[in-house]
């Protein structure tokens, strides 16, 4: 079956740097970081580090619906020193034969008349440094400085440095120059925000932080090093980019269940009236708190409509639990799941877990 275009499927400025990311460390770190961030809310995005820019965003990230998706371009500098000025963004270092490009001609030159031009929204300048430019509020310190708030002169001057250095006009009303909150020490805050986001998706839950960094770590290493082009949006997101999914699955299992957790105390009892092997039943009990703690505390668009869907095919055919009839009740409930919905609880616990957990919810009164 075919699958859809990937709108990143353009010739990218470079990519030498998916070569050589041990000298660009922080900038995976501050990938990361920036998902776990975007995970508080959703898990409907993907991070791609070394693909057409330093690190790119996407959301929401749906494989079957690629021209939904936003893009948000950001170059990631870890420097020291002074606040940025507009002289530092448009400054063109000088080689033996030619000037390079600025850093703001870099990140304007990577999307001006690509064909995802259209669903670009935000091309973004990440510095440690900080920046100073004139601002059109100058007592307002932002951490993230919009094109807007700066003074129509000093928009001015980059829109004419940026059609000078790249020979064309140019639209920086999508520009955003972006303090970072993650320091030098990187490795300990993005370790710091899992214990965060676990805290805050997962109240009461035990988790290993560290291995939880080092598995995402050494997949975003693993990928970012990827240099090859893709045509089909599908083997994009599932060989170059970091999902929001797959970080909720690795969340989930270097995860312990959480006090208060209604499941575990029920679900023996209901694996063996599905009918389960004992393998399959000795793996339910995990699998069933994760699929309750995801339906809890996730807001995906997938997770919302498998809510949606299993609520309305268990509701409707609550009557053969009631009978005692769950076998029966489990395949009637996956007949009435749409295809995407079963696609998906199969990536993280599966269908199991999702109809044991449902099934004890409803019972106690809590679906």
């Amino acid at each position: 079956m075919a699958t859809a275009a990937n709108p990143l499927d353009a010739p990218q400025r470079e990519t030498s740097g998916a070569s050589t990311f041990g000298k660009y460390e922080y900038q995976y770190h501050w990938a990361l970081a920036r998902a776990l961030e975007e995970h508080a809310t959703s898990i409907d995005y993907v991070v791609l580090v070394e693909h057409h820019e330093d690190v790119v965003l996407v959301k929401p990230a749906q494989v079957a619906d690629p021209t939904s998706a936003r893009f948000f371009f950001h170059q990631v500098k870890d420097v020291s020193g002074k606040a940025w000025t507009a002289k530092n963004l448009i400054n063109r270092p000088k080689t033996k034969n030619s000037l390079k490009n600025s850093v703001l001609g870099k990140l304007v030159q990577g999307t001006h008349g690509q064909p995802f031009s259209g669903q670009l929204d935000s091309i973004l300048i990440v510095a440690t440094c900080g920046f100073s430019l004139p601002q059109v509020n100058p007592n307002q310190q932002y951490q993230e400085i919009g094109h807007a708030d700066l003074t129509p002169e000093v928009q001015k001057q980059l829109r004419e440095a940026m059609e000078a250095e790249l020979g064309h006009s140019v639209d920086l009303t999508r520009l955003r120059l972006l303090k970072p909150k993650l320091g030098s020490d990187y490795v300990a805050g993005v370790v710091l925000a899992i214990v965060d986001l676990v805290a805050a998706k997962m109240p009461g839950t035990m988790s290993n932080a560290r291995y939880i960094y080092q598995n995402l770590i050494d997949e975003l290493h693993r990928r970012g090093v990827i240099q090859h082009d893709y045509q089909s949006w599908e083997k994009l997101l599932k060989e170059k980019a970091l999902s929001g999914a797959e970080i909720e699955k690795t969340l989930q299992i270097h995860s312990a269940t959480p006090q208060g957790d209604p499941i575990g105390s029920h679900i023996k009892e209901v694996g063996e009236k599905l009918g389960l092997s004992t393998s399959a039943r000795i793996r339910l009990s995990d699998a069933s708190s994760a699929y309750y703690r995801r339906r809890k505390f996730i807001n995906s668009l997938d997770q919302l409509r498998v809510n949606s869907e299993m609520s309305a095919a268990v509701d409707a055919n609550w009557c053969l639990v009631e009978e005692d009839r769950l076998q029966e009740f489990s395949k009637t409930v996956r007949d009435a799941l749409s295809s995407d919905s079963l696609k998906y609880l199969a990536s993280f616990e599966g269908f199991d877990a999702a109809v044991a957990c449902e099934i004890i919810l409803k019972s106690l009164g809590e679906n």
